[in-house]
């Protein structure tokens, strides 16, 4: 028998067993790991008993000093458990999981069974012919009275318990690999039996809606030539109702419905015809980007009131200026001139063409003698509505209604948004009339118009302004009836105009012109450059055609030296453009005081130092001016077109100086505490336009320099009649130079 001797560590002083033999060698403590060599005889103690080979083969641990016991807490050594007591425990373990097995089939895995494959109610009957509810859980009682037959054994017996959940040995064998086909296609899955075809719902009767039997030609005139502009107006931005044509035409658009749009147009039977109208646009609509020149309004108008039927309600509205002259009335189109009827519309016209036309009821409104309070006057204006206009609205033609924005000795006034009327019928159009309107019925105009005097009284009313819309005229009794099966008109296209001489010139060569008389800066920093030009003669054009392919070749004269010098008026005039281009003169156009009274000390400072800005600008444009004045020796050997732009880069330079001087003077009124007073509504000023120039009365030079421009711009007009330079000189000879301060609550 091998001797057992106990060592204790001489680090962790635990007592480890080990064989006799390895008492005088190297060894390491199973807890602390210390190697050591015992030598001293005290610290070896032979083991009170030990395990023989036999009785370590006969079923104890293979490895006798594996699991050595630590007996540092008892000097006496434990003895390890019976083997006899260690079988019986396993069996009691083993007998008990044998009698769990039995109960769980027997008891359980049935009604588990039963939940998971749905065994109906006939299937789950016992013996005694009672249903067993698998929801219940069964009495115990009757669960041990069962034979003992009845209980089969799983280890002994050939007939398997079913279990209810799928044993992890159950899988099969995965197939054998195809060489040939190492990557076989997998089986589909089982096809899932498509569900019942539902039975399509029956269609819902919808009543059809037929466009109603109205019609709407809008004009508006905006960026006059020769007289004062109107605003376009401002599309619709809730609540903000709108006040252009635009807005105007989408609120009369409908469906036919409860509280509707009151005039329930169909948008193809809407045409527009503006110049102010954007480059994109509702294409829903019958917009058409012609500028309404006299011949274009005339020719759409006619063209209007030919296609209507009979059974139609039609709407036409202008919106613009108009003029009494010998007693007779006129509407003025984009190039109407005040000392010649012929470029003007006669009202009278008008009035004959409605009268004639077959449509059943016949609506003209007018949105006229427009005034802008806070911008004031920068071309001429007619004024007030006269006594004569105020006369031939109050008695229009049989059959026709007139809706005026104003009455005698009224302006229809304009906003920073637009014009108040228009904003006003966007307003009451956008509020409806209620109910549903029947397809032969009126345009309702007739209620519409308290709604919109309510509205500008509301707007107007705090500036202590005053504006009265009247609806004159009424509508013929019978007429044409309803008929759904006769066709709407044809949608309206507005054509272009022609004139004499041929038609009109080619529009690449207009626009070349246009584009390049565009280089130079306005006179106003603010005004935007002309958009259309009215129709010129080809033949006025061939005379002033370039030598030059492009605007570039003339601008290389400016990096080639010695070309310029033998060219020095095309020199001069890109040196006034790039002079007035580089610096441009930013207007403050508004002074914000709500509290009213003077500014203080520090503000008036700060203007002092803005007033910098145009000293600066003037020096660098008189520098330019006194160029083109040296170079005016060279004009007679150029050509007609460079003679034209030479023209009138000097009277532009010379307008631009001059505003320059005024707005310098106006900022110095601040400094004075020049300034008008304000009334409650008011929050401050806005910079206005007027005709006489202020700073003249300080400044010779300034007055001498206005005689001067006055001169150039007539020499334009008859020098080069007939011209986009001419045009643009007879314009600008109407343009007001002078400023103001005026109060404003916008």
């Amino acid at each position: 028998m091998m001797q057992v001797v106990q060592i204790q560590c001489p680090r962790c002083q635990k007592v480890l067993r080990a064989p006799a033999e390895w008492a005088s060698q190297p060894m390491r403590c199973k807890h602390c790991k210390q190697v050591f060599q015992s030598r001293s005889p005290t610290t070896i103690q032979p083991a009170p008993t030990a395990r023989t080979v036999a009785e370590t083969a006969a079923g104890h641990d293979d490895n006798m000093f594996g699991n050595l016991e630590d007996t540092s807490a008892s000097p006496m050594i434990r003895r390890r458990g019976s083997g006899v007591m260690r079988k019986l425990v396993t069996a009691a373990v083993l007998l008990a999981m044998g009698a769990g097995l039995v109960v769980f089939g027997i008891w359980v895995a049935p009604i588990i069974q039963g939940k998971n494959s749905g065994t109906n109610v006939a299937e789950n009957k016992d013996k005694k012919g009672k249903v067993a509810n698998p929801a219940e859980k069964p009495d115990p009682d009757d669960l041990w009275k069962k034979k003992k037959d009845d209980v089969k054994n799983p280890r002994t017996d050939k007939d398997k318990v079913e279990y209810p959940f799928p044993k992890l040995d159950d899988k099969k064998d995965p197939p054998p690999i195809d060489k040939k086909n190492p990557d076989p296609k997998k089986e589909d899955p089982p096809k899932k039996k498509d569900p019942p075809k539902k039975k399509d719902p029956e269609p819902k009767v919808v009543a059809k809606v037929d466009p109603f039997p109205r019609r709407a030609l809008l004009i508006n005139v905006n960026d006059y030539l020769f007289w004062n502009p109107v605003s376009h107006g401002t599309p619709r931005q809730a609540p903000y109702p709108g006040s252009s044509i635009g807005a105007l035409a989408n609120l009369m658009m409908g469906p036919k419905m409860l509280g509707g749009p009151p005039f329930q147009i169909h948008g193809e039977q809407i045409t527009e015809l503006s110049d102010g109208l954007p480059d994109v646009f509702n294409a829903g609509l019958s917009r058409q980007i012609v500028p309404p020149w006299k011949q274009v309004i005339e020719n759409t108008l006619l063209d209007f009131l030919k296609s209507s039927r009979a059974q139609d309600h039609i709407i036409v509205l202008f919106a613009g200026h108009s003029i009494d002259i010998d007693k007779k009335s006129y509407l003025i189109p984009l190039e109407g001139k005040k000392d010649d009827p012929d470029s003007l519309i006669p009202l009278s016209w008008v009035y004959e063409k409605l009268a004639g036309c077959p449509a059943r009821q016949k609506v003209l409104i007018l949105d006229i003698c427009r005034f802008p309070p806070a911008q004031g006057i920068e071309r001429p204006a007619p004024g007030p509505m006269s006594e004569e206009l105020d006369k031939m609205l109050l008695e229009p033609p049989a059959g026709v209604q007139v809706w005026s924005s104003c009455i005698k000795e009224q302006q229809s006034i304009e906003l920073e948004k637009g014009s108040v009327f228009l904003q006003a019928l966007c307003g009451a159009a956008q509020e409806g009339i209620g109910g549903i309107q029947d397809e032969g019925g009126p345009l309702p105009v007739e209620l519409l118009v308290p709604k919109v005097n309510q509205r500008l009284a509301a707007i107007l009313g705090p500036q202590k302004l005053q504006q009265i819309s009247r609806l004159t005229g009424k509508e013929p009794n019978g007429g044409a009836a309803y008929d759904r099966a006769e066709p709407m008109p044809e949608r309206l296209i507005v054509q272009r105009p022609k004139v004499d001489g041929g038609d009109a010139a080619a529009t690449v060569e207009i626009d070349m012109i246009r584009k390049e008389i565009a280089l130079l800066p306005s006179t106003k920093a603010q005004q935007a450059p002309i958009r259309f030009f009215p129709p010129v003669s080809s033949k006025t054009i061939t005379n002033y055609k370039a030598d030059y392919a492009t605007w570039d070749e003339v601008a290389q004269l400016k990096k080639d030296e010695k070309k310029a010098e033998k060219q020095p008026l095309r020199k001069a005039i890109l040196d006034a453009i790039d002079a007035m281009t580089e610096h441009n003169l930013v207007l403050q156009e508004r002074l914000n005081n709500p509290g009213g009274g003077v500014f203080n000390a520090k503000a008036k400072e700060a203007f002092l130092l803005k007033q910098k800005e145009p000293a600066v600008i003037s020096f660098y444009l008189e520098r330019a001016l006194t160029q083109l004045k040296e170079a005016a020796k060279d004009r007679d050997g150029e050509t007609k077109r460079f003679q034209a732009h030479f023209d009138f880069t000097m009277a532009r330079l010379e307008s631009r100086l001059i505003y320059v001087y005024e707005y310098d003077f106006l900022l110095g009124q601040i400094r004075a505490d020049n300034l008008p007073p304000l009334e409650p509504i008011h929050n401050g000023w806005r910079l206005g336009a007027k005709d006489k120039v202020s700073v003249m009365a300080k400044e010779a030079k300034v007055k001498d320099m206005v005689k001067d421009v006055a001169k150039a711009w007539k020499r334009i007009v008859t020098e080069h009649a007939g011209t986009p330079w001419a045009i643009l000189a007879a314009r600008e000879q109407m343009t007001a130079l002078g400023l103001e301060w005026r109060p404003t609550r916008d």
